[in-house]
């Protein structure tokens, strides 16, 4: 059974120790990378402007990937509705905190992309047992 109070530590002792660049969604552009934490719960991170002559960095709130989970897992997947709806602080950087978190997911292996239905999709059992 995964608690998902202990998500949080688990992300904190994952990045960047084990996990340090988060694939975009799209295959062929270069990936999110880590930059640094601020605080316990927000996690910095960076990647090149479209001309790739400037970084620019956003944040993830941490704290806001439980209740996403929570909220979206008896549907089965994370929309960007959800994203949107859930995550309001790190969604005031703009969308691309969804492609981070999902690959925050994924690496703890809760979700995985679907490149064709364009969202997350739960890979752990579709079964509320299996989440405290």
């Amino acid at each position: 059974m995964m608690n998902l109070r202990d998500l949080e530590r688990m992300v904190r002792e994952a990045i960047p120790a084990k996990l340090d660049t988060f694939p975009k969604l799209r295959e062929d552009s270069d990936p999110y990378h880590f930059r640094d934490w601020e605080g316990e719960t927000i996690l910095r991170y960076w990647f090149w402007n479209r001309k790739g002559d400037k970084k620019r960095s956003k944040r993830v709130f941490i704290n806001e990937i439980e209740p996403l989970v929570r909220h979206c897992f008896s549907k089965g997947s994370i929309e960007r509705s959800d994203y949107k709806l859930h995550c309001p602080k790190t969604k005031s950087d703009g969308p691309c905190g969804l492609a981070v978190m999902g690959r925050i997911l994924e690496f703890l292996s809760i979700a995985k992309y679907d490149r064709h239905l364009r969202r997350f999709r739960f890979i752990i059992e579709n079964n509320k047992s299996k989440i405290d």
